[in-house]
């Protein structure tokens, strides 16, 4: 039998550790970190449907069309900082280490919508 190997992404770690605990139970389904890039991919991913507050995904989503945190923060109009904490958060939950990846991470997730073509 096949191992299904699934990687977990939630909003904090009591959350983690709940679908951890679940999935734990299931045979022939090992749980693997999605940011491990010296690994193949999992097979499958599971998320808390609330992984990232709505200023986190409205943030992220202005990177986008922007590529500085001076820009998103016009943008938004937030302040720098507030938009640096949001990034910051962003990366904690999606395991990840840069904008770039965090883009990447949440357009397979289905979190942001690709908007190339428009």
């Amino acid at each position: 039998m096949r191992t299904l190997r699934v990687s977990i992404y939630a909003r904090d770690e009591f959350v983690a550790a709940f679908i951890r605990e679940q999935v734990s139970k299931l045979d022939g389904v090992r749980i693997v970190s999605g940011s491990d890039h010296d690994s193949p991919p999992p097979d499958a991913s599971l998320f808390d449907t609330d992984l990232l507050t709505p200023g986190e995904l409205r943030v992220l989503s202005v990177f986008m069309k922007v590529d500085s945190v001076k820009q998103a923060s016009k943008r938004l109009n937030l302040s720098q900082n507030t938009v640096r904490t949001h990034l910051r958060n962003v990366y904690i939950k999606l395991g990840v280490h840069s904008l770039h990846r965090a883009l990447l991470v949440a357009l397979r997730l289905g979190l942001l919508k690709d908007t190339t073509d428009e």
